[in-house]
């Protein structure tokens, strides 16, 4: 009896470790479809991150060169009127005479060509979290170019890199000379948002909600006067 015992014992067992193994075997496959699943979502995510940063980057540019349009309409416009000939005076007048439009000094293509590189240098440096190889490069830029096409970008960026090397009073000083000197920036919102955060986290209360306040004032549509509402609540 035990001899027959012992054969379906161990019979039994030969098949309990089959089974073990086929179900090892089966997790194993599970695991390697899973970890490949994993790889390849990894891949993907880097490839739309890389695909977002482009088109932030592109994003930028254009806004920037929106803005240097404006700028430079600004005077052309500006010439205009004065050069109009006043409703009171304009029938004593009997010849036609040919109003001559005072022209625009624009800059050259190739000096735009040159800052426009180093932007996006520094930039995709910025996006590449090499924070203080990107001060150099902004910093390098602003002072080849300290009222360039792309120097209100230069500023807001340069003090996101401060930000991200934990230099707030740096950060401050980038983000107000975009508030100070940049008032119809795109970025000019946001700058105005990060300095009154930076102005709460250096303890300078009032000037933080003083500049909320006035945020939300003159950007009342942008998405920082909502975010600046919020942070206002927060404080006492």
């Amino acid at each position: 009896m035990w001899q027959e015992d012992k054969v379906e014992i161990l019979r039994r067992l030969e098949t309990n470790e089959k089974e073990l193994k086929r179900i090892q075997n089966f997790n194993q496959k599970k695991n390697n479809a899973m970890d490949a699943s994993i790889r390849d979502f990894q891949k993907d995510t880097y490839s739309l991150q890389q695909l977002l940063k482009a088109h932030t980057f592109h994003h930028d540019m254009l806004e920037a060169r929106i803005e240097s349009l404006k700028q430079q309409a600004q005077p052309q416009k500006d010439n205009l009127k004065k050069a109009a000939v006043p409703p009171s005076i304009k029938h004593t007048i009997a010849p036609i005479v040919a109003v001559a439009i005072p022209t625009i000094a624009n800059t050259p293509p190739e000096k735009i060509e040159d800052e426009k590189a180093l932007y996006m240098s520094a930039y995709l440096v910025l996006k590449s979290n090499s924070y203080s190889e990107a001060i150099q490069k902004f910093n390098h830029l602003l002072k080849l170019y300290p009222k360039g096409e792309y120097a209100h970008q230069a500023y807001y960026w340069l003090g996101e890199s401060y930000l991200e090397h934990e230099s707030s009073m740096q950060a401050l000083q980038s983000f107000q000379h975009v508030v100070t000197h940049y008032p119809n920036s795109t970025k000019h919102a946001a700058s105005m948002f990060k300095s009154a955060q930076l102005y709460l986290k250096i303890n300078q209360q009032q000037k933080g909600k003083d500049t909320l306040q006035q945020l939300i004032h003159t950007h009342p549509k942008a998405v920082e006067s909502q975010q600046a509402q919020n942070l206002l609540q927060t404080q006492h």
